[in-house]
Parts: C-alpha cells; sequence; structure tokens
C-alpha cells in the first residue's frame, strides 16, 4: 500500500469496524489510544451474535449492535462504511486446547468470509489498519494462514505479537496472539520494564477495592473437598502475575481462573484444607487464622482486562452471566498499546 501515513477516511477521526464486539474491549482500546493521541474514534459498525453482550454493549455505549451473523455479511455492507481499522477478535474455541477442532470448527467460517470479503474490497474501500486477536492455538489456523498471504499480496506491513497484559504492566497474565497489518511501518512492541505492580495496587489504582468482597463470592464449603486431588491456584493483594480467567469460572472450577485470598475480609470464612494445598499466583498465603479464600468480583476482573471503572453490565446480569461474557473479552491496555504500535 502506497501511503504511509495514517490513512483516515474523516480527518482527525478513525472510522472504526468492530467485528466480534463483545462487550466492547477492542472498541474501549482503541479510544483509549486516541484520547492520548487526539484523534476521534467513531464506530461505523459493530457485529456480535451474543445477546447478552450486545445488551452490555449498547447500554454502555449506547450504540446499536447487530446480531447479523459476519459470514452473511455483503461486500457492498462492509465497502459502504468506509472503515479505517477493522478489528477482529474470532471465535476462540475451535482453537483452544480444551477440545477445539480447529479450521473444521465452522464457528471459524465468518473469519474465513471476511478474508473473501476484504479480497473483493476495491482498494479505496480497505482498511489502513486492522487488528486481528485470538488465543496462540489461532497460530496454526490455515484460515490465518490465508489472511496473511492476502495482506501480503495487498501490501500491507504486518507484525504478529505474542503477550500478555504483565507486558503493559497489569498484574495479569492472559496471553494472546495479535495480528497487525497496517498502510504504514509498524514500530516493534515493547514491554514495560518498570517494576512488578502488586495486584492489590493495581486494583485501587483503577478504584477498586480488594477487600469489598461479600457473601456472594464466598468459596461454596465443599468446593476444595470435592476436588480432592486438584491444585486450586490462589491469588492474594501481593501477587504480580494473575492467571487467565475464562468463561466457565464461578462454574467450572478447574483452569478457569484463581480464587483470591484476603487475610480478615468480612466475606464467609472457608479455611483452607490442610492436602492438597492450593497452588499460589505470585506470594505465599496469608498465615492469619481468618483469611478467607473467595471468588474475584466481576469488577475485579474488568479492571484487570482494562475496563473504565464506570462500566457496567445491566441490571439482573448475575455474577455467572458477567464473568462468562468478560472471560469472552480480552484487555483493553494491550489493544490501546497495539494501536499506538501501528496507527
Amino acid at each position: 500500500m502506497e501511503d504511509a501515513k495514517p490513512r483516515f477516511r474523516d480527518a482527525g477521526q478513525v472510522r472504526v469496524l468492530e467485528f466480534y464486539s463483545g462487550i466492547g474491549g477492542a472498541r474501549l482500546g482503541v479510544e483509549k489510544w486516541a484520547r492520548e493521541a487526539g484523534i476521534g474514534v467513531k464506530v461505523v459498525g459493530a457485529w456480535d451474535m451474543n445477546n447478552s453482550a450486545n445488551a452490555a454493549y449498547e447500554g454502555y455505549f449506547g450504540e446499536k449492535v447487530s446480531s447479523k451473523g459476519i459470514e452473511h455479511l455483503s461486500e457492498d455492507e462492509i465497502a459502504k462504511l468506509g472503515g479505517d481499522l477493522w478489528l477482529l477478535s474470532p471465535p476462540c474455541q475451535p482453537f483452544t486446547l480444551n477440545g477445539g477442532k480447529g479450521d473444521e470448527d465452522r464457528r471459524g467460517d465468518s473469519f474465513v468470509h471476511l478474508t473473501k470479503v476484504l479480497k473483493n474490497l476495491p482498494e479505496k474501500r480497505r482498511p489502513g489498519y486492522i487488528i486481528v486477536e485470538n488465543v496462540k492455538g489461532f497460530m496454526e489456523s490455515t484460515a490465518l494462514a490465508a489472511f496473511k498471504q492476502l495482506l501480503e499480496t495487498f501490501g500491507y506491513a504486518t507484525k504478529e505479537v505474542t503477550t500478555s497484559p504483565l507486558a503493559v504492566g497489569v498484574p495479569y497474565d492472559r496471553v494472546r496472539y495479535y495480528l497487525l497489518a497496517s498502510a504504514g511501518p509498524i514500530q516493534d512492541f515493547e514491554p514495560d520494564v518498570s517494576s512488578e505492580v502488586t495486584l492489590e495496587n493495581c486494583l485501587s489504582q483503577r478504584g477498586v477495592d480488594l477487600t469489598s468482597g461479600s457473601d456472594a463470592l464466598a468459596v461454596p464449603n465443599d468446593l476444595f473437598k470435592c476436588h480432592s486431588g486438584y491444585r486450586f491456584t490462589i491469588a492474594s493483594p501481593s501477587s504480580t502475575s494473575v492467571p487467565a480467567f475464562t468463561k466457565g469460572y464461578g462454574k467450572n472450577h478447574r483452569g478457569s481462573g484463581a480464587l483470591l485470598c484476603v487475610p480478615g475480609e468480612t466475606a464467609k470464612r472457608i479455611k483452607p484444607t490442610p492436602s492438597p494445598a492450593p497452588n499460589i499466583a505470585g506470594s505465599e498465603l496469608p498465615s492469619s487464622p481468618d483469611a478467607t479464600y473467595r471468588f474475584f468480583a466481576p469488577e475485579e476482573i474488568l479492571a484487570l482486562h482494562g475496563y473504565p471503572r464506570d462500566f457496567k453490565f445491566p441490571k439482573g446480569y448475575t455474577n455467572i452471566m458477567q464473568w462468562k461474557l468478560i472471560g469472552n473479552s480480552l484487555s483493553v491496555d494491550v489493544h490501546a498499546r497495539l494501536c499506538r504500535m501501528q496507527i
């Protein structure tokens, strides 16, 4: 592509197409970068099949999300919207370690369709910038290989990054793969080299108090007993790396995210079983006899993902619903850094 400068159709404003919009994490990342850069953001199209996610998105941003299947979008529909930046976070389930079927999984059809749409768009209607996000297993996808080949054919500069919020100063180890494509050069990804930040300090800076747990977050009395052969991962306020939370958090207790141990917390007391000892994420368990285990609150996990303090789910969304939607979301902080690299 011939233009090495920012390609915006509207002066001082980037037009965004948000595919697989979820609860708006990618958009928030773009908006965070744009505020720092003094650039406006206009989302001209957003699509997702999850009605609960769409209601949360619309409740916060005040803008409609289309539930039309992405694989049914026509080239004319996309061309008329004139997006400068495409945000793509296609379904990760086909490429996860827990039974994903890879390219045989039909949930990947929409991404294949978008590759065809991009291939047939007139050059003036192609986006100047693209960010693709997924799990590491997506790197082996033939669909991704075809998309990368098309980008090369069209002359996009590309860069692949595998990173987590840890690299941008957030104590959260959610590793994801990113593909960046740009009309101009792309800077290298440079991790922050500042000192480690604790969970408590990070959330405090983002307006969230770890000591405000409630009985609704208490670990069930029989949880450790029912999973006596499993080593749980436990985080504490001094943890400097908390493992990723998945959409099964609070429901599927194995491998879906850490429990939180806070000494003296007012939530329901659950004493640790002596065997098997829980795993520790970043620090030792508090020795105080009144230490308690609980689940992370949705607002705490949102903060680790970089969502602003005023982000709220619609009334009536249970913790399980919120955990599921957040588990399908992405890092606002990482997306902001990626935008800074390429736009």
